[in-house]
């Protein structure tokens, strides 16, 4: 596993959003996450839970001593 980008405390969760979108379409293209950004409503539903999932564990990341 390679770091690929830092954040600094506190951060905002949608600069965390932006970040990992700009890595996918580096790595996946940006059809790709068109495509996923554009989809049904039941998987923009997944697509939050997956956020959500997301900045949990950044905040838990963080928030460890």
């Amino acid at each position: 596993m390679g770091v690929t980008a830092i954040l600094e405390k506190p951060f905002n969760p949608l600069e965390v959003f932006t970040a990992v979108v700009e890595h996918l379409k580096k790595t996946k293209g940006e059809e790709y996450i068109k495509s996923k950004l554009e989809e049904e409503e039941v998987d923009k539903n997944a697509l939050k839970k997956i956020i959500e999932k997301l900045i949990g564990f950044f905040k838990s990341l963080f928030s460890r001593k």
